[in-house]
């Protein structure tokens, strides 16, 4: 009725084509600093079964080192298209993981599912940019600060509770709540990185400026931009119905109907990325003097964060 198990897993793998190579549709360069992923894995399980209850209950980790990454896309600041290669990204996950399955009454039982992990960066990666059609370099072996910026685009709280029914004469039937919580944005490394700061502070000449509120309105500004965003928790019902039927015992011949989003909620985020352009606004500055009064600063260009994209779950659908 019981059992433990652990696996251990180290190995290297080559980077992918699409990071490794900075724009092969117009040159054969290589991504600086490439070289290949390192993984660590390692995690334990103990499983528990019994008629009364069925149960598997693991722990996890993960580091993986050195990824590459490759973004094309055009600069405001440049004011060109560009390449941006990223080399020296590590990441590390770590979690638990449980499931569980209770017979309640004849056939019907309770199964249920979850996932609580971490899943954040640890370093703060090398890039050199370049402009596209030209290979000029614009920055060359400078840091996107991502360290301690969570992994985006995975849920890294997940649940799901059902009920589950098998009838006789190959009758199934289930009901699912599912939840999920701290998923985040796709990040846009250029928002990170200390060359765009010292764009906005050179508009705001912060080495000049004399007040503590002055630097701290500049920094708040650079903060902003580089704050990473989350989606929030959302929860779905979800609803199945189906039988067999077993043909001269060769053949099944089965139906089954399925229903998302019970609750048709058109506002659930399931995904996005913060856009790689930044707003350039060219109205006058309101800015704080050394006594806290607001005044129009002479110099009326700065950036901010371009609006993000959104990826939305359909409706009710089935």
């Amino acid at each position: 009725a019981h059992s433990v198990e652990a696996n251990f897993l180290y190995m290297q793998q080559a980077p992918d084509f699409r990071a490794a190579f900075v724009s092969p549709r117009t040159r054969n360069t290589i991504t600086p600093n490439l070289t290949t992923e390192k993984v660590l894995s390692f995690d334990a399980a103990y499983s528990f079964k019994a008629p009364w209850l069925q149960l598997r209950a693991s722990v996890y980790y993960t580091t993986i080192k050195d990824q590459s990454k490759l973004i094309s896309f055009y600069d405001d600041v440049w004011a060109a298209f560009s390449n941006m290669s990223l080399s020296g990204i590590d990441s590390r996950y770590y979690g638990l993981e449980l499931g569980f399955k209770i017979p309640i009454v004849a056939d019907l039982s309770l199964s249920g599912a979850a996932s609580i992990g971490d899943y954040t960066y640890t370093s703060n990666p090398y890039f050199t940019q370049t402009r596209d059609n030209t290979a000029t370099t614009l920055v060359e072996n400078a840091r996107v600060y991502w360290k301690g910026m969570k992994v985006e685009s995975t849920p890294q709280t997940a649940i799901n509770v059902g009920l589950n029914l098998r009838a006789p004469k190959n009758w199934y039937a289930s009901i699912d709540f599912n939840f999920y919580d701290r998923l985040y944005l796709s990040m846009n490394p250029m928002y990170r990185t200390q060359y765009l700061a010292q764009e906005i502070m050179k508009i705001y000449d912060f080495q000049n400026l004399e007040s503590g509120r002055q630097k701290q309105y500049v920094v708040d500004i650079i903060d902003g931009i580089r704050a990473q965003e989350e989606l929030g928790n959302a929860y779905t019902l979800s609803a199945s119905i189906g039988k067999n039927w077993n043909i001269k015992y060769r053949y099944t011949l089965g139906f089954s109907l399925q229903v998302n989003n019970i609750l048709n909620c058109r506002t659930i985020r399931t995904g996005g990325y913060e856009q790689m352009r930044l707003n350039k606004i060219s109205d006058p500055i309101i800015f704080p003097n050394d006594k806290g009064e607001l005044i129009i600063l002479k110099k009326p260009t700065t950036y901010s964060r371009f609006d993000s994209k959104y990826f939305y779950m359909n409706g009710l659908n089935y």
